[in-house]
């Protein structure tokens, strides 16, 4: 523990690192989509439960292997949500209203799946899935700095803003593809009329979005004493906020 001062500032950065992976993917799917996505909740509990099933069913304890797996699990989420759902209800001209309703549908839906696959869990492991205490990764240390202790957690959220951020900068910024996505945030119809697939942009936003919740709640599983199917519930209302302080459109704000 850090006293005084430091430790607030430590205090800060740490929940700034988990808010700033949490809420940066929901700014940038409502950018390029303009959809209010409720199920974003779901990504978050999804990662997390990622690494839950892997600790707790093959024993692993590598947070990189937990946050590769958990971003693709994310990610395959968004871009099922896009295809089977958002697509459809967006071509048949429905309101922004309808599609935050639908997305209302889907964070039902994937609450009582978890539940679900929990249970399943539960039968073949005999380990109590639906509350699961925290995660020490064996690839992440503590580091100490002039006699102050950082723990894990705060190492791994701090590594993984700064990476993922990173990250979606130059993605963003110097890749053609980063281009055209912000593009078709600008202007969509003359993103379409320049050659710019939208459909294939969307889904990639899609997929970039909900990978990165996802690993955004692999990291929260070394600092939560307790997870559970409503871990990503719990922190919406503060995800949201972010956001909408940043603009909702804008990523350098959030």
């Amino acid at each position: 523990m850090l006293p005084g001062y430091p430790y607030s500032i430590v205090n800060f950065l740490h929940y700034f690192s988990f808010y700033l992976l949490f809420s940066l993917p929901l700014t940038l799917s409502y950018r390029n989509t303009r959809v209010i996505n409720f199920a974003h909740s779901n990504f978050i509990t999804y990662g997390m439960y990622t690494a839950v099933f892997l600790h707790g069913l093959l024993g692993n304890t590598s947070l990189l292997l937990a946050a590769l797996a958990a971003f693709l699990v994310g990610g395959s989420m968004a871009l099922l949500n896009n295809i089977a759902v958002f697509r459809p209800l967006e071509r048949r001209g429905a309101s922004p209203s309808f599609m935050m309703i639908a997305s209302m549908g889907l964070w039902i839906m994937y609450n009582y799946l978890l539940y679900m696959l929990a249970d399943v869990a539960h039968f073949f492991s005999r380990k109590n899935f639906v509350s699961y205490s925290r995660i020490e990764y064996s690839d992440v240390p503590e580091v100490s700095i002039y006699g102050f202790t950082l723990d894990q957690s705060f190492v791994a959220s701090s590594l993984a803003a700064l990476t993922l951020v990173a990250a979606l900068f130059l993605f963003l910024e110097k890749t053609r593809l980063g281009r055209a996505m912000r593009a078709v945030a600008d202007n969509p119809v003359l993103a379409e009329v320049s050659g710019i697939s939208r459909d294939t942009i969307v889904n990639l936003t899609w997929l970039i979005a909900g990978g990165v919740a996802a690993v955004g709640g692999v990291v929260w599983t070394c600092f939560s004493g307790t997870i559970t199917p409503q871990s990503g519930d719990a922190m919406i209302l503060q995800v949201f906020t972010v956001s909408f302080i940043g603009g909702l459109v804008s990523l350098l704000r959030t």
